[in-house]
């Protein structure tokens, strides 16, 4: 079962905001991150800070080890 069909609920309460928002499950960052390290073809892995310099996104995207530019 994906992520957000248990977060329904909430995700649905945030959604009724009358503002623009972002959901972003770390979890799900880590995972696809994972799954690029397993490229073999891929030796080094960067985050450009530009797509998203949320503290929290970076500080994921940090410890799985990846490179920011």
């Amino acid at each position: 079962k994906p992520w957000w069909e248990t977060q329904r609920a909430q995700l649905l309460e945030i959604a009724a905001k009358p503002s623009p928002c972002y959901i972003y499950h770390q979890p799900t960052l880590t995972a696809k991150v994972d799954a690029l390290k397993q490229v073999s073809l891929i030796d080094r892995l960067f985050y450009a800070m530009k797509a998203n310099a949320h503290p929290e996104i970076i500080r994921t995207l940090y410890q799985t080890g990846l490179g920011l530019e």
